[in-house]
């Protein structure tokens, strides 16, 4: 099966095959093609859920909303900063966006 959606896309089947193989490299019983196929499309179903939102009236006044906060000005480098430290503290004002800015 072949999925495709904008530009993206994947052999599930070949994808499938990667993500069974166990460490030792020999078939994993708990995982079969037609899940990892299933968890493929309904990823690529919630990516396109997610581009049409961001794409209406209210995700383009949502993404205006979150441009404001100071959180979202410093996104980059707070998320560097997250992925080479292993702890890292955030302190700011309330309803600066720590915490709906950041994953």
């Amino acid at each position: 099966m072949r999925l495709n959606s904008g530009d993206f896309a994947c052999e599930s089947s070949q994808q499938a095959e990667f993500a069974n193989k166990g460490s030792n490299g020999s078939p994993d019983p708990l995982v079969d093609g037609s899940l990892m196929g299933k968890v493929l499309q309904r990823s690529l179903q919630m990516r396109n859920m997610q581009r049409s939102w961001e794409e209406s009236p209210e995700g383009k006044k949502m993404l205006q909303a979150r441009m404001s906060l100071s959180a979202f000005k410093e996104k980059k480098r707070l998320l560097q900063a997250i992925a080479q430290n292993q702890v890292i503290i955030i302190s700011g004002e309330t309803i600066s966006g720590k915490t709906t800015q950041l994953p």
